[in-house]
């Protein structure tokens, strides 16, 4: 009896031994699906009829192959521009031009009608604004998503505004949506003359200690 016992419980165990091994290797093969959910259409344009913006398609190459970055440029209000699209909210002029480089989150593509409202929001406040789509989302070319993929988009996009913009970094403002907020705070580690703000993290830990590392945002 003691050994049709025993030879149970050690069935039973190689039992639940091979459905946690499986488990993990599902999920180690299929996690980066599970965190990303890219969506390919563009439903929203800058200058659809709620938003007016004036706006560059922007195509940054991937050395080494065919993929591509693809953005949009949202220059800075001019000094003319007297209308303001947000209420209460006046269009303004900044002394010192400054540049907010926005990435995106898990699940949505810059085209997503919510983050074009606060482009046009991050705009009126006088900035000029860099949003692109991780390769494997929206009108980038590339790959199923992950994470490293991610962290190397940010700094060709990084590069753009430095190198060919020629954009000063202490004039950068990197800005993170929900998942895009850990984007950006991999990027303000590597660029910590940028300033750092991000929407939907919690900003504990790590969080902190890299928030204090990155200079405050000045408004003038």
């Amino acid at each position: 009896m003691r050994y049709f016992t025993k030879k149970l419980l050690l069935r039973s165990i190689g039992v639940v031994a091979i459905a946690y091994i499986s488990s993990c290797l599902f999920l180690f093969v299929r996690q980066r699906y599970l965190i990303f959910s890219p969506t390919p259409q563009i439903l929203t344009l800058p200058s659809s009829p709620d938003f007016f913006l004036p706006y560059k398609d922007v195509r940054l190459p991937i050395t080494g192959s065919n993929e591509y970055i693809h953005g949009w440029w949202i220059p800075a209000p001019l000094p003319k521009e007297k209308v303001s699209l947000i209420p209460n909210e006046p269009v303004k002029i900044l002394k010192s031009p400054k540049t907010f480089l926005y990435f995106c989150g898990a699940a949505n593509n810059k085209g997503y009608y919510n983050y074009i409202g606060r482009l046009q929001a991050m705009r009126q406040l006088g900035f000029s604004v860099l949003v692109i789509d991780y390769r494997g989302f929206g009108s980038s070319k590339g790959n199923f998503p992950s994470e490293s993929q991610l962290y190397k988009d940010s700094q060709i996009a990084w590069n753009y505004l430095v190198k060919v913009r020629q954009i000063p970094p202490e004039q950068i403002v990197i800005y993170g949506e929900s998942m895009g907020g850990a984007v950006a705070i991999n990027l303000a580690v590597k660029h910590p003359e940028a300033s750092l703000t991000f929407h939907g993290m919690w900003k504990r830990g790590l969080v902190r200690d890299q928030l204090s590392r990155t200079n405050p945002l000045d408004l003038r």
